[in-house]
């Protein structure tokens, strides 16, 4: 008989910048993997036209079926996928659901360095690399104005903090929600999660000093797409 296939156990609610990358991490550690972020559909451009295609549905007003896209994955974080978390809390009624989150103005700093870094290196480097074309389509063209009309207001203002925490808040039960400051570290979230507390610190990946000493054209590079 064929092994189960694994199910989402943790989604992501949270918005980019938010600690996904370290929450992503500490996942792996309490054995929560693999886990869906952004960089493994980063990785793939199928993954990234999959996304494309269920925005197109999304806007026709076509239902959508999400559980496919994450067949083998135990835990789920970042955007595209935590753009969909009350949906995915639906399909995935077993699931908790952890929502990441910073105050509206630390995040929106956040976003402009991401933005003044990343801009240009990542629109060169799509001209060599398809899977970095492609990630460039879905979240310039669906991911960034879906959230944008959704909530109302520019991607990466503050005010899209404030109202992504209200919707999450609003739609998951309590029972099933933590809301969750990657500073606060392990217990918080292996008190939620059931677990015990891992003997080693909680990972930090993706600070401002990190993201400013990062090119995606060094990524291009790194990742055999030029060379």
């Amino acid at each position: 008989m064929a092994a189960a296939t694994p199910t989402l156990t943790v989604i992501g609610a949270g918005l980019p910048r938010t600690g996904t990358s370290s929450l992503q991490e500490a996942l792996h550690i309490l054995g929560l993997a693999p886990c869906y972020h952004m960089n493994v559909v980063a990785d793939s451009a199928a993954r990234s036209k999959q996304w494309i295609d269920l925005y197109q549905r999304q806007a026709r007003g076509l239902p959508l079926t999400l559980a496919p896209l994450f067949a083998g994955f135990k835990s789920s974080l970042d955007s595209p996928a935590s753009s969909f978390a009350p949906e995915l809390a639906k399909e995935f009624p077993n699931a908790k659901v952890v929502l990441t989150h910073r105050s509206g103005e630390s995040w929106a700093k956040s976003i402009k360095v991401l933005f003044f870094h990343h801009t240009w290196s990542h629109f060169l480097a799509t001209f060599w690399s398809p899977k970095l074309y492609w990630q460039n389509v879905l979240v310039d063209r669906h991911v960034f104005p879906h959230m944008a009309r959704v909530y109302g207001c520019p991607f990466g203002s503050a005010e899209m903090m404030e109202k992504r925490t209200a919707e999450i808040k609003a739609a998951i039960p309590a029972e099933r929600l933590l809301i969750f400051r990657v500073e606060e570290g392990w217990e918080p979230l292996c008190t939620f999660l059931g677990v015990p507390i891992p003997d080693v610190p909680f990972p930090r990946k993706n600070d401002k000093a990190e993201m400013e000493g990062v090119s995606l054209l060094t990524y291009c590079y790194e990742s055999q797409e030029i060379r």
